[in-house]
């Protein structure tokens, strides 16, 4: 019943008028357990300029390479703090236990009430 936890990167957004810094990235947080996996996403926003980061300025068209995907996601990990982390990774793992509620729900339609109308435009 262990969970494991997988940070993606999805959209990157950049500043054109400033080298294409990057000023957020939209992570996917997935959680893993028994077998079944669900998300939650978030937008991680770095502050400041290419002129701030100074030597640790690194090109977007690098930074876009998939090996440097990783860099991303610890980047977007520490502008979150290690609280906020962890509160994205438990609402993706709450999003489990929601899946799983939902498939002990039962839904049938009873055949004694009368046919719905038929909405135009519909097939």
């Amino acid at each position: 019943m262990s969970v494991t936890y997988t940070w993606r990167i999805g959209d990157i957004e950049s500043d054109e008028n400033d080298d294409n810094f990057i000023r957020n990235v939209e992570c996917h947080i997935y959680a893993t357990k028994d077998g079944v996996t669900q998300k939650t996403q978030y937008i991680s926003c770095f502050d400041g300029n290419k002129t701030s980061t100074g030597s640790d300025f690194r090109p977007y068209s690098d930074m876009i390479k998939a090996e440097n995907e990783s860099t991303l996601i610890t980047w977007a990990k520490d502008a979150l703090g290690a609280t906020q982390v962890a509160h994205l990774e438990s609402v993706a793992l709450e999003n489990i236990n929601i899946y799983n509620d939902t498939l002990k729900l039962k839904t049938e339609s009873s055949s004694n009430f009368p046919s719905l109308p038929k909405v135009t435009g519909e097939s």
